[in-house]
């Protein structure tokens, strides 16, 4: 344990389980992926236009392929890591994504029209399952309905690929925000569960402060701000922040003690939405010490790609 000898202050969790942590979160980020992304001939040039801004990868160990398609049949790569087809009206385009699909790989059509796509497809005998299709409500001539497809696409990606989408998220923005979203909800739900479900005080706080720092690290790797050993500083701030919290929770179940299991989920559950989005917002500047401070008072650098992309 690490202790302060001034005044007897210890913190709930040892630097080894820190160390651990950012050593795991950095091996999740980093890993090599492969994205293949097919594209119809006659998709839309606004969307291809938007497409070739957001697939270009902004961190090493993603790798963009990208082929034009109008009447193409292909046999995927046993490393692709996922297949999206950016559809139009191409014959083809379900067999491929059946294709990619009979090889067991992830696989995802994005168009502008679904009704069509769906119609094509069965107009040539190929099945496909609505869930593999991502479309917008928005007006298709407008460059919004672009950006909702790339989020919605984004969302299909955290909720299909658990294991790969960190570091993709890392690499490709239109994914990391839902990402990043999904994540500091889901830890602050967990941290309100936990706070409700301990009554001893302060016997919650060494969990709390554990997925606080989780939570840190993983925003952290989604915008390759590295956090090494060396700059634990930044660690302390949320250690800091979970007493804060703590200490709030006892005195407003002091004050409402017949509800105080609710006021000690609520208290679990917005403190670490607020450790969230400071950290959030850390991480977009860099990762500047002062900008985690800043965020609880508001209540990376991109490297080349592997792959340059073309979309003709």
């Amino acid at each position: 344990m690490v202790q302060n000898k001034k005044k007897g202050f210890k913190l709930p969790l040892s630097l080894r389980s820190v160390t651990d942590a950012i050593g795991g979160t950095a091996t999740d980020s980093e890993r090599e992926q492969l994205l293949i992304v097919l594209v119809d001939s006659a998709l839309d040039p606004a969307l291809r236009l938007h497409a070739k801004s957001a697939l270009r990868p902004q961190a090493k160990n993603v790798r963009v392929v990208v082929q034009s398609y109008r009447d193409t049949r292909l046999i995927f790569p046993e490393e692709t890591t996922l297949v999206v087809l950016l559809a139009a009206d191409a014959p083809v385009t379900g067999a491929l994504l059946i294709q990619a699909l009979r090889q067991q790989l992830p696989a995802v059509a994005v168009t502008l029209d679904a009704t069509q796509l769906m119609e094509t497809a069965e107009a040539n005998n190929q099945e496909i399952d609505p869930l593999s299709v991502i479309s917008t409500k928005l007006d298709s001539a407008g460059a919004g309905a672009h950006e909702e497809l790339f989020r919605n696409l984004g969302s299909w990606v955290v909720r299909k690929l658990p294991e790969e989408r960190l570091s993709l998220a890392r690499a490709l923005p239109f994914i990391r925000e839902p990402l990043v979203q999904e994540t500091i909800q889901a830890t602050a739900v967990q941290n309100a569960a936990i706070s409700v479900a301990f009554f001893l005080p302060g016997a919650d706080l060494p969990l709390l402060t554990v997925n606080q720092i989780k939570l840190f690290l993983q925003i952290a790797a989604l915008y390759g701000v590295e956090i090494d050993n060396s700059r634990l500083k930044e660690i302390a701030v949320l250690v800091v922040s979970g007493f804060g919290m703590r200490a709030l929770a006892r005195k407003l179940v002091g004050l409402v003690p017949v509800f105080g299991w609710a006021v000690r989920g609520l208290v679990g559950y917005t403190g670490t939405l607020a450790v969230g989005k400071a950290a959030d917002e850390y991480c977009k500047r860099g990762g500047d010490p002062k900008e985690l401070l800043a965020g609880f008072k508001r209540d990376g650098s991109a490297s080349e790609p592997t792959t340059y992309i073309t979309l003709e």
